[in-house]
């Protein structure tokens, strides 16, 4: 669903060791680094590049620790895949220093060549790679280093703006912090709080872990999408804002290959403590704070993110039309009106009197009407409305 919110003042996303095998079985390759990596999801003929690449990355790449091959997608002769750790006390794997993406290319002579990110052959590769793999605005994110300091000035909430979440668990596993919304909840879906490329994609037994890079070189990663509900599943993809990534996993799992969880949720990963996200600048001790108010774990927080594109189960975008924004001499009753959203099946309204983009009062069903007269408002107050749309 989607919502639109204001202020109204009223005065108002084999052949394994030679022998060609039928069964669908793991496949473990050992690298002569001595650790395991398990290549199940690699093609027989690009093992012996991956073992390649990784014995020539220094003893503690990835910690020293086991690795898999999560994810991988392939263009003619182009390829690009997610390298993890095996770990399954891991609640985000493949995501941040858990991962790492990896490009390869077959010149068809001398077989495939693999580049990790961070390698001098990984920035040789990424801007060879075609169109069809790595389009021009995500080529320009995949080859930005990191930044001292990050630079997203207009991260937002990774959720519709039609919704509220809660912050149900403050900072853990570093920069992560976990939001979810209500069980009663229908469209547990979550957006891109920045616009970005499509750097790691973990899918699991069940569930699903995805991870972008932004233009200022910085990462936020989204972890327990239910892996059937992935919208935005693709490697080097470059999306916008408020893109639907996926839908959360609606019940708990462990041992699952990509985390564990006790419940949907997002666990959302961020490049600082210090963030600042739909306004609401966050502390190393779970604070987050805007205006002068200061909301701590527990709390509810709205989002002003606005789906752009993806599934069709929710409503179009649409827009108040009056009263507008700030308008002031208005009646004690008065007729509220609003666009409409093509998809939607009807719309609720909310009015009261506290500037945070939630509902303290009860939403009010009009059916299909784009428009609602409210009574009985008292003068010399201001008034926020809101109003969303259905599916």
């Amino acid at each position: 669903m989607t919502s639109s919110t204001g202020r109204l003042v009223l005065i108002a996303w084999g052949l394994a060791l030679a022998i060609a095998l039928v069964l669908l079985i793991p496949i473990t390759v050992r690298a002569q680094t001595a650790r395991e990596v398990d290549l199940s999801q690699v093609p027989p003929e690009m093992r012996p590049a991956f073992v390649d690449a990784i014995d020539r990355m220094p003893p503690d790449f990835l910690g020293g620790r086991a690795l898999a091959v999560v994810s991988m997608r392939l263009e003619q002769n182009w390829a690009l895949a997610t390298l993890a750790v095996q770990d399954a006390s891991l609640e985000d794997n493949g995501m941040g220093a858990n991962g790492a993406l990896v490009i390869l290319r077959s010149d068809g002579q001398d077989g495939w060549q693999a580049g990790i990110e961070g390698t001098p052959d990984y920035d040789k590769l990424v801007p060879l790679a075609p169109e069809v793999l790595i389009s021009a605005p995500a080529k320009r994110i995949l080859m930005v280093p990191g930044p001292a300091a990050p630079d997203i000035a207009a991260m937002k909430f990774p959720w519709d703006s039609s919704q509220s979440w809660y912050l149900t668990q403050g900072w853990h596993y570093g920069n992560h912090v976990d939001f979810a919304p209500l069980r009663s909840e229908p469209n547990k879906w979550v957006l891109a709080a920045h616009a970005g490329t499509v750097t790691r994609v973990c899918v699991g037994g069940v569930s699903a872990n995805l991870q972008l890079r932004h233009s200022d070189g910085t990462i936020t990663t989204y972890s327990h999408f239910d892996k059937n509900e992935i919208v935005t599943p693709t490697l080097g993809t470059y999306v916008q804002q408020g893109r639907i990534l996926g839908k959360l996993y609606n019940s708990s799992f462990s041992q699952d290959g990509c985390g564990y969880s006790s419940g949907p949720h997002v666990h959302f990963g961020v490049p600082t403590q210090t963030v600042t996200v739909d306004g609401w600048t966050a502390d190393s001790a779970n604070n987050w704070t805007r205006d002068g108010v200061v909301k701590h774990e527990g709390d509810r927080f709205s989002s002003s993110n606005v789906r752009n594109e993806g599934d069709p189960s929710l409503p179009d975008a649409f827009g108040k039309l009056s009263p507008t924004n700030g308008a002031t001499g208005q009646l004690t009753a008065l007729t509220l009106d609003w666009g409409d959203s093509a998809s939607a099946t009807g719309y609720e309204y909310c009015v009261d009197s506290t500037n945070d983009n939630l509902c303290d009062g009860a939403w009010v069903s009009v059916g299909s009407s784009t428009a609602a007269v409210v009574n009985n408002l008292a003068a010399q107050v201001t008034y926020y409305w809101q109003v969303r749309a259905l599916s």
